[in-house]
């Protein structure tokens, strides 16, 4: 297992400088190797950000960050002991350079006329109108273009920070963070098409909002279960403040089913992997006293998946849970 995160030297700050790291585990999570860098920094005031892996069926590893505010590539072939040299995806002032990634894991498409191919959510806020991007790349993470893109018009929620899964049917789920105070629910889009267009929805639109997950305004992982066709759903399931990460269940469609609370306390950003065996992975910022203090591997079996979980506790440190 991969762990990645952003190693943040000088504070906790998202506007100060920052770089990724890695740590590998050989046996399934429990224990851990020391915090490596995947590449350093080129200049002291260049920041890495938003890590983006993705496992390739050849076994490599493609990461996709912000590097220097440049839209980069590192790859390795050896599980994660060394990685490349970061490459930009696209000249500078293309369409898709500077994007933001992410962050949590992106996919590889498993079937259909695009088989293999890598796909990434990116985006960007351009004069408070949020750009959404589907990256695509069909020679395995060397070359990317442009797929589905969706520009929000007046009246739409802010996005950002999008995850996304393969359904059973050879579509795709993207599910992304809802920017808008007071607009509960989590804005989804889907492509048919391996990730060329997006497709329509409810009320002849491209974006749909699931009002069935009840998180505040925070990022959120997704990972689909081919064994099961199951897509779980993981986030802070307060809808004001970041605490009681929660698994919800689904099948593609704007249901979903609220689960197991693996975390009732602090809880911010997490992401979703599959373990095999019938256990999956949650990697979550957590924390005794506020979702910053630390970064826990949490197994779920995923025969439990759909149970319905403990309710969120009524008290709770109001000052921790919305630290940061």
């Amino acid at each position: 297992l991969l762990a990645f995160a952003e190693a943040r030297p000088l504070s906790p700050l998202d506007l100060d400088p920052r770089y990724l790291v890695v740590r590998r585990s050989e046996d399934g999570g429990a224990t851990w190797g020391p915090i490596a860098p995947i590449a350093q920094p080129a200049t002291d005031d260049c920041s890495q950000s938003d890590p983006v892996p993705i496992a390739l069926s050849s076994g490599e590893v493609v990461l996709m960050f912000q590097n220097c505010d440049r839209l980069s590539v590192s790859r390795s072939n050896d599980d994660g002991a060394t990685w490349t040299e970061p490459e930009p995806v696209a000249d500078a002032g293309s369409d898709i350079d500077g994007l933001r990634p992410g962050p949590g894991h992106a996919i590889q498409l498993t079937g259909g006329a695009a088989e293999g191919r890598l796909l990434v959510a990116a985006d960007r806020n351009v004069d408070d109108t949020s750009e959404l991007y589907l990256l695509l790349s069909d020679d395995g993470g060397a070359t990317w273009s442009a797929g589905a893109t969706y520009v929000t018009v007046e009246g739409d929620p802010d996005i950002d920070e999008t995850a996304l899964a393969e359904l059973t049917d050879g579509s795709v789920l993207l599910s992304s963070r809802n920017g808008s105070a007071g607009r509960p629910g989590r804005v989804e889009l889907v492509t048919a098409d391996q990730g060329e267009s997006f497709a329509m929805l409810a009320e002849g639109r491209t974006l749909r909002i699931a009002t069935d997950l009840t998180v505040p305004v925070v990022q959120g992982a997704l990972l689909s279960l081919a064994d099961t066709g199951l897509v779980v759903f993981s986030s802070p399931s307060d809808p004001l403040y970041r605490r009681g990460v929660r698994l919800w269940t689904g099948t593609g469609d704007e249901r979903w089913t609220a689960g197991p609370l693996p975390v009732p306390g602090p809880g911010a950003y997490s992401d979703l992997v599959d373990l095999g065996d019938g256990m999956i992975g949650l990697l979550v910022e957590t924390g005794d006293v506020n979702p910053y203090q630390r970064i826990d591997l949490i197994r779920l079996p995923t025969g439990e998946l759909d149970q319905p979980g403990d309710a969120l506790p009524d008290e709770f440190d109001v000052a921790g849970a919305a630290a940061g």
